[in-house]
């Protein structure tokens, strides 16, 4: 599809706030590498789903985010944002930059998950980061639900989630593996 480098999908997540960045916090970010059928290849060192946790003083309280500050008190999120394992949004920035660069330089990165554009847009607002390494395809799995949907193959159902990343990429990775079955078994019976 593109350069000499393998393509591949780089599933990305954020917890936030709020819907929109200079009205809310970020809270967590995640992301996996996996190739274009969701499998993680052999050659991917890292199989675990990279996850920070962004250090926090205070969490404000308005009615842009009094939803979501709520969704992450009730699942430990917000208590998170304030322990010993949460990282300052720098050095997040300066560890998530030193991932995408090493499989950038192996790999070209399609950015995929729910929403990946608001995804995106977190992360280059709060954390400061280009991601000028990532190709501009991306792989929306709130489109591939829709699609599902519409033509009855099955496999659309609406996300359930406890609003951490982790749970969230696993989810869409899951996800879109039972999207492409479906998709290739109804090819592979049109071909008969």
């Amino acid at each position: 599809m593109t350069s000499n480098k393998p393509d591949m999908l780089l599933w990305l997540d954020v917890e936030t706030t709020a819907l929109d960045p200079p009205r809310g916090q970020l809270l967590e970010v995640g992301m996996a590498v996996t190739g274009m059928d969701g499998e993680t290849p052999d050659d991917v060192d890292d199989r675990l789903i990279r996850t920070w946790v962004i250090e926090h003083d205070a969490i404000r309280l308005c009615p842009d985010t009094a939803w979501a500050v709520d969704v992450h008190t009730r699942n430990g999120l917000v208590d998170e944002t304030f322990g010993d394992d949460a990282v300052g949004a720098w050095t997040a920035a300066k560890q998530i930059n030193g991932v995408l660069t090493d499989w950038a330089g192996k790999y070209t990165l399609h950015p995929a998950g729910t929403n990946v554009d608001f995804d995106i847009k977190w992360i280059r607002s709060r954390l400061e980061l280009h991601l000028d390494m990532l190709h501009y395809r991306k792989l929306d799995l709130t489109t591939l639900r829709f699609l599902m949907r519409q033509v009855t193959l099955g496999a659309y159902f609406e996300p359930s989630t406890d609003h951490r990343v982790k749970t969230c990429l696993k989810r869409d990775i899951q996800e879109y593996k039972t999207i492409l079955h479906k998709i290739t078994a109804l090819a592979e019976r049109s071909e008969s």
